[in-house]
């Protein structure tokens, strides 16, 4: 289970939208998507949920592909700019608390 797949990740997931009926333009989400979802959030809440700088950062820069230097520039700590260097350490501490948490 990854991130990738919480968010239903349009690439690897996608259907071929010529093969649906007509009508049926709204696909549900798969029980392995929704389980990853539910693992996916258990591990935010360890970091301190989305809005932390940990969950933040590791929602966007694993999960959400963004860069390092573009999480620190765009999203940072609740919108503030962080440096490259305090990014770095965002994401060290939290793959740490993770790493503790679940021992990987």
């Amino acid at each position: 289970m990854s991130i990738a797949s919480a968010h239903g990740d349009p690439l690897a997931n996608a259907a071929d939208l010529h093969r649906l009926p007509d009508g049926m333009h709204e696909l549900t989400i798969t029980l392995r998507q929704a389980e990853a979802r539910k693992r996916v959030w258990a591990i935010l809440k360890t970091l301190g949920g989305v809005s932390s700088p940990a969950g933040s950062c590791v929602w966007h820069v694993v999960g959400g592909a963004v860069t390092l230097k573009e999480w620190a520039l765009h999203h940072g700590w609740n919108g503030r700019v962080l440096s490259q260097e305090a990014a770095s350490g965002v994401l060290i501490g939290a793959l740490g608390a993770l790493q503790a948490q679940f021992g990987l």
